[in-house]
């Protein structure tokens, strides 16, 4: 039960937020003054919701952040988190909704949160975002195992899969239906490709590092200057049979998925993916370098995401123990040591390259410092 002076404060703040601006009233909602400015521990507990919610990639949620959970609950006593796997764009929607008990505490994302997501977080009373960078993650290009393997380039991703194609001064509807027609030395087979939907963070990066690459320089894309009008040129996609999109979570549904699509589809996953289904998948090389453990690391193979997670600053406990939840440096002492970014951790052994030893000093830094990421 509160206390009379906790309720007074309580609702103190509560007089105070409806004196704001309609707009940021939702934003701030059960928060009070100070919340997260403090980076001295609170010395009390008197949190508005019992335990912490997490959204974000389905590849982070399902493969890493049970790993942190598991520790964290192996050395504090705190109650089990709400673990949801959204997709890094569904998530980081719900991140940026606003500041409060009723909002995700954690975003876990597979690509650096974007400009646009920044101020739409501004908007909602969100200013202070922790960024905590984990390590490497591949993103390779599988197919099953009884498939013959081949070259695939980001040139014939987008010969291959986007909806219209450039031809002489104009666009044409995409009839291309093998590889072979979008590079005469590839095999004869059927163009199937599985893909996460646009709520998938490795959806945008497959948009950017296979299709945008792809497309790039390319007779009659190169001419259009306007970002605004080459972009959905390069990475609109055609429908039909060429193309199979899956909504979340994406590794749950990939190898039915695969049972059901034609002989040689290919898909794109995240190392971690593969890694879980490797008895049954192998993957192939892009632009002919393979996705190899020094390859990723010498950056040669260059289809590499940086997963992080991103934490709300704003919802942790004051020193006074006043907050939205307990947990929040907690999860971020863990995600950040050594012990699991470090060559030989936890992550690394799941299957996470690591960042350089001055990257994950940085972060370490960062974390101690609550210091939030340059808008």
């Amino acid at each position: 039960m509160m206390s009379a002076r906790s309720i007074f404060s309580f609702a103190f703040v509560i007089l105070a937020v409806l004196a704001l601006p309609a707009a940021l009233v939702k934003a701030q909602s059960t928060v009070p003054s100070g919340a997260g400015q403090s980076a001295a521990p609170p010395t009390a507990d008197k949190s508005y919701r019992s335990s912490l919610l997490i959204v974000g990639s389905s590849t982070l949620q399902e493969e890493l952040t049970p790993l942190v959970l598991g520790e964290m609950y192996r050395n504090y006593k705190l109650a089990p988190a709400t673990v949801e796997p959204t997709g890094t764009g569904g998530g980081l929607e719900r991140f940026c909704a606003g500041v409060g008990a009723e909002f995700p505490d954690i975003a876990a994302a597979s690509r650096k949160i974007r400009k646009s997501e920044i101020e739409e977080c501004r908007k909602n009373g969100i200013l202070q975002i922790i960024e905590i960078r984990i390590g490497l993650l591949p993103v390779m290009v599988v197919t099953k195992k009884e498939i013959p393997t081949f070259n695939i380039t980001t040139r014939m991703f987008y010969l291959g899969l986007a909806k219209e194609l450039p031809k002489k001064g104009h666009f044409d509807v995409n009839t291309r239906k093998t590889w072979k027609e979008a590079d005469k030395n590839a095999p004869d087979l059927a163009i199937s490709v599985i893909l996460p939907d646009e709520k998938s963070g490795s959806r945008g990066f497959f948009d950017d590092y296979f299709l945008q690459a792809g497309c790039r320089h390319y007779p009659g894309i190169n001419s259009i200057y306007a970002a605004s009008e080459r972009v959905p040129r390069c990475i609109t996609l055609r429908g039909g049979p060429q193309v199979i999109e899956i909504a979340e979570p994406y590794i749950d549904k990939l190898m039915g998925a695969l049972t059901k699509a034609p002989a040689g589809t290919l898909a794109v996953v995240g190392e971690l993916a593969y890694l879980r289904y490797q008895d049954e998948l192998q993957y192939l090389p892009v632009n002919g370098v393979l996705p190899t453990r020094e390859n990723v690391s010498s950056y040669e193979y260059a289809m590499v995401a940086f997963p992080r997670y991103y934490v709300k600053r704003a919802h942790m406990r004051n020193d006074r123990g006043e907050g939205v939840v307990r947990g929040l440096r907690e999860f971020m002492r863990v995600l950040s040591s050594e012990e699991f970014v470090g060559p030989g951790g936890v992550f690394d052994n799941a299957g996470l390259n690591p960042l350089d030893e001055d990257e994950r000093e940085d972060v370490r830094t960062a974390v101690r410092r609550l210091k939030a990421i340059k808008h």
